[in-house]
């Protein structure tokens, strides 16, 4: 990275990341309350308004988890094998420690020892999240090469912004006006197939950038 980037110590502690952790973490809370009865309560009425407020306002929650995450393990040179056995085995540990009080749990109100199982392989619903972060984690190697590089990151922000936001939202203007064009761009868009620079691979690059780069006093 060029000389507007800020170098620190990996061991140094970042005291911003652990208020960043609990806001994000009271917000997940404030997001799961919000959404519990959004899709089954009527829209025109004053309840979903405020459920659909505070849904939305705390949707920074996760992505703010995988910033930090981005930002404190893409300045670290981790072995694939370290990866794997330190910090994969724990989100695997965790997954099946909490699969399984899930389906256990499904098992003692429904008696179905079928669906039962299918909660303990597929998780449950909110446990997704362990998912994509195991995936982040796997392509370390890639994502790290990225950002050792300045140009290369530059790049691939320039274009997770161009197929992640601006396309996507050129579409859903389009199809404001024509459903028939709005078809037909999104055809083009997905034929692209540029699925590594979309996604929560953005914001974990980001929150290495973010976390680097210099802000001056007039910018913040």
């Amino acid at each position: 990275m060029t000389s507007n980037i800020i170098h620190e110590s990996s061991e140094q502690r970042v005291y911003y990341f652990d208020f960043l952790r609990v806001f994000a973490t009271f917000a997940v809370v404030i997001l799961h309350l919000s959404a519990q009865n959004w899709d089954t309560t009527d829209v025109k009425s004053f309840a979903w308004n405020t459920f659909n407020f505070y849904d939305s306002i705390v949707r920074l929650a996760l992505l703010s988890f995988v910033m930090i995450s981005g930002a404190l393990f893409l300045q670290k040179d981790i072995p694939l094998k370290k990866i794997f056995s330190k910090y994969i085995f724990r989100i695997v540990t965790a997954f099946l420690f909490w699969s399984f009080v899930y389906a256990v749990e499904h098992y003692v109100e429904n008696k179905d020892i079928i669906k039962a199982l299918d909660h303990f392989i597929m998780g449950h619903y909110h446990l997704w999240f362990l998912f994509m972060i195991t995936g982040l984690y796997m392509i370390l190697p890639f994502t790290k090469k990225i950002v050792e590089s300045y140009f290369l990151t530059k790049y691939f922000l320039m274009l997770a912004f161009i197929f992640t936001f601006f396309l996507p939202q050129s579409v859903n203007l389009i199809s404001v006006f024509s459903e028939k064009y709005g078809t037909i761009a999104t055809y083009v868009i997905n034929n692209f197939y540029f699925y590594f620079v979309m996604g929560f691979t953005v914001y974990f690059l980001l929150g290495y950038v973010l976390n680097k780069i210099e802000i001056t006093k007039k910018q913040e």
